[in-house]
């Protein structure tokens, strides 16, 4: 009997101990839930700040691409005017030359009519008589001086490549990586869609950004949040733009050439550093990476 109350006592001590270790266990495994469930609640908290921050970074981009585009449109607006004008003033140019062949041609068969007249009267084939005086014409206009060509449009010819031929043309910044791509793009994450009118370069603060072609540069602007924005104007109605600069190195007006320096890219409101850069032909936006080498 003593042995077996000894054995019972044995088995008891060693059943209270697995007791005494399952009820830690569950105590442990009870406050790792709850860790668990504050860490769930706090990456979740974490992922709706972040899309919300997201989304507002969306929304500000969308109202600078409405910005940009008013300013492509006013530009090309302002590009079919200048057109339209020259197109006219050619039309004239030819009217005013044909007029000038008429009247010389007329002034030229009226001297070979007297010289024909006076060449008779001299051998004596007609009477000599006084000739009428000649109807009186008005003197005949000097050839108007030819129009000079745009010479904005000649020397954009001059220092642009010629984009509808495709050629390579070199990226506005070095070392850079596309964090956003033209046309429509999936955050599947937190399931928005947006479209880029243009690409968005991640690069370093005070990165240099430089022109892909020569130009004339036709807009400087300030968009708040979003730096200086440069566009640059090419043949056949081609737009180049370069957004989210800082110090800008050049001014409008100013005819520049490939690569030279635009100005220096700024810091971002939500850190680091993005320059945006677009690609149109008239009033349609084109993918910039058909021509970035």
């Amino acid at each position: 009997m003593e042995s077996s109350r000894a054995q019972l006592q044995r088995v008891y001590h060693e059943k209270e101990l697995a007791m005494k270790s399952q009820q830690e266990q569950l105590q442990s495994y009870s406050a790792k839930k709850k860790e668990k469930e504050v860490v769930l609640s706090e990456i979740q908290k974490d992922k709706q700040t972040y899309a919300a921050r997201i989304t507002e970074v969306r929304r500000k981009q969308q109202i600078m691409q409405k910005k940009i585009e008013s300013l492509i449109m006013a530009q090309q607006a302002l590009i079919q005017k200048e057109q339209e004008r020259a197109r006219l003033e050619a039309l004239r140019r030819q009217q005013r030359l044909a007029e000038a062949r008429k009247r010389r041609e007329a002034e030229r068969r009226r001297k070979e009519a007297e010289r024909q007249r006076v060449l008779a009267e001299r051998r004596g084939e007609a009477p000599a008589t006084k000739e009428p005086p000649p109807e009186k014409t008005l003197p005949p206009e000097k050839e108007p001086l030819p129009v000079v060509p745009d010479q904005t449009e000649s020397e954009i010819d001059r220092v642009s490549v010629d984009f509808d031929q495709g050629e390579s043309l070199p990226w506005p910044v070095n070392n850079g990586v596309v964090v956003r791509r033209f046309g429509s793009s999936l955050d599947k994450e937190l399931n928005i869609v947006t479209v880029s009118n243009g690409i968005d370069i991640s690069v370093p603060v005070g990165t240099p950004v430089k022109s892909v072609s020569g130009g004339k540069v036709v807009q400087v602007a300030y968009l708040p949040t979003f730096g200086n924005v440069v566009i640059v104007r090419h043949p056949k109605s081609y737009l180049t733009v370069y957004a989210n600069l800082g110090r800008v190195s050049v001014a409008k007006g100013e005819i520049i050439r490939s690569r030279q320096l635009l100005g220096f890219s700024a810091a971002m409101p939500e850190g680091g550093s993005t320059v945006h850069f677009e690609v149109w032909k008239g009033k349609v936006k084109q993918n910039p990476q058909k021509w970035l080498r």
